[in-house]
């Protein structure tokens, strides 16, 4: 009997200490996260900020909880500090699982080799990937039954996206095209009519 409560208490105490871990291991990557997002976002041309950065969100990466939100900002900060190796590295270590929403890894990987092209000064390669990446978020978005959050920043990547390769007048049309097939969203929609 005796020994029945010692494993009991023994259990209990150590519930109680795996969860205030991982209660603390949270807090921490959250923390680290809001340092990384403070960094990155108030220094966007600061290389040693941008280091440091990612520095707090590989410390952040241990938190299943935040994983996809430190993943976004990861990828955005190597395509901003040009580390486009390091990129597709760490997008290969991923899968669509570790994503807001499924799509963004495929397009992720194909903006940072747009980029690259870039870099080498192949614009014909370059827009070749943008158009890759313009046809399947096209795919995702007609191809689903999206709610709105989804939608929205489908829509906003496409647009995003577009606005990397096309001119102003091809991208009305491109809205207006959208327009037709959502007219639900036409207000949305407006925000990417360029000048």
């Amino acid at each position: 009997m005796m020994m029945s409560r010692i494993k009991f208490v023994f259990f209990i105490t150590w519930i109680l200490y795996s969860c205030n871990t991982n209660r603390d291991k949270i807090n921490t990557c959250n923390e680290n996260f809001a340092k990384a997002k403070n960094l990155a976002y108030k220094n966007p041309d600061d290389t040693l900020m941008l280091d440091s950065a990612l520095s707090f969100l590989n410390q952040s990466m241990e938190c299943d909880a935040i994983k996809k939100k430190v993943v976004d900002l990861k990828i955005a900060v190597f395509v901003t500090l040009k580390k486009y190796d390091e990129g597709i590295l760490f997008l290969d270590s991923l899968t669509e699982a570790d994503f807001i929403y499924p799509y963004k890894l495929k397009a992720y990987r194909n903006i940072i080799l747009a980029r690259r092209y870039e870099l080498a000064g192949d614009s014909s390669k370059r827009n070749q990937t943008f158009q890759k990446i313009d046809f399947e978020i096209q795919q995702y978005i007609e191809t689903r039954k999206l709610e709105t959050p989804e939608l929205n920043e489908a829509f906003t990547d496409l647009f995003s996206v577009k606005s990397l390769y096309l001119d102003p007048l091809t991208i009305n049309k491109d809205v207006d095209l959208w327009q037709l097939k959502y007219p639900i969203k036409k207000e949305f929609l407006n925000f990417f009519r360029e000048q």
